[in-house]
């Protein structure tokens, strides 16, 4: 989409799938949850509505309450009954299995299970700018569960969105997902115009709503803003668990030429990189980018036993998923 004089595009409003009115991401989700909230009160549990109101809190509770099984007691649940016939709790057990399976974990709990459930696709993503062969290339320890997945992932443009962001990594001026260099305003603004006038996000930006499944077309107006773009970029960068916050130099006071932008990884995903790997899930890293998260930042460390060592001739039917 070409951006011309006195035809600019609010990315605000495009981040939060707004039109009309201008609301903030917390704002529209403060009144949602309080609109839910007077519903609920004048329900029953036992109400129809009530359910459908909390159905992903009671699938979520399900899913932490079902028995966690071994890989042996999952195997004996598809010879008995393949994937036609297994009861509901069944699927839930197998659910929790592959889930558990496929984060590197030994079990779940609600905050592992809200942050990547129907989400895999953060994994991948995040390991593709590790390097790039980590997308383009099959694993060693890929299955063909696996195979399917990465091959229904390459349908959806994966490889084209990987580059995009890339890119855009690149033309906001860190070295990679790992740098963590705080860049001034100024430095930080001229980035953001190349980003404008030479990145796909803006000069393709019709073809590029669609490859990433942008909710709503973005209203038209004459307003534009750094925070407004910002917003738009972190949309994206989000899907590859990253987003762009401001800082402020210490000890100065807090305007715009005091600022500083820093690139942050999210949703721990180095915490599960990790304990995927120490689970002989191995990835790509030529350049030897990656780095472990903190001890003390970690959050998932006790639903993770460290393994044994195993025989080479393990056969995992769950391989990578």
């Amino acid at each position: 989409m070409e951006i011309r004089k006195g035809h600019n595009v609010n990315f605000e409003n495009l981040a939060q799938g707004q039109k009309g009115e201008q609301k903030t991401k917390k704002e529209m989700k403060e009144e949602k949850q309080k609109i839910k909230e007077e519903q609920l009160m004048e329900l029953k549990p036992e109400d129809e509505k009530y359910y459908n109101l909390n159905k992903d809190e009671f699938i979520n509770d399900k899913i932490i309450n079902s028995k966690t099984l071994n890989e042996h007691e999952i195997r004996m649940i598809y010879q008995k009954h393949g994937t036609s016939k297994q009861t509901k709790e069944e699927k839930l057990q197998i659910l929790k299995y592959k889930l558990i399976h496929k984060l590197g974990l030994d079990d779940l709990n609600i905050e592992a299970l809200k942050m990547y459930k129907d989400k895999e696709y953060l994994i991948y993503n995040f390991l593709g700018l590790i390097d790039d062969n980590n997308i383009i290339n099959k694993p060693n320890d890929e299955n063909e569960e696996e195979e399917s997945t990465r091959n229904k992932l390459k349908e959806e443009n994966t490889i084209e969105k990987h580059y995009i962001i890339k890119n855009l990594i690149d033309d906001l001026g860190y070295k990679n997902i790992f740098d963590n260099t705080g860049i001034n305003y100024d430095d930080f603004n001229k980035n953001l115009l190349k980003v404008q006038t030479s990145n796909l996000i803006f000069t393709e930006f019709e073809n590029t709503r669609i490859k990433f499944n942008l909710s709503k077309e973005p209203k038209q107006n004459k307003t534009e803003n750094n925070r407004s773009k910002i917003l738009y970029i972190n949309s994206l960068l989000n899907r590859y668990s990253l987003k762009i916050s401001t800082e402020y130099l210490s000890g100065k006071s807090k305007i715009n030429k005091n600022q500083v932008y820093k690139l942050h990884i999210i949703n721990n995903i180095q915490e599960i990189i990790e304990y995927r790997q120490l689970k002989k899930k191995t990835f790509e890293d030529r350049y030897n980018i990656f780095k472990p998260l903190e001890d003390d930042k970690k959050i998932f460390s006790n639903l993770f036993i460290v393994p044994e060592i195993k025989s080479e001739n393990n056969n995992d039917m769950f391989n990578d998923e």
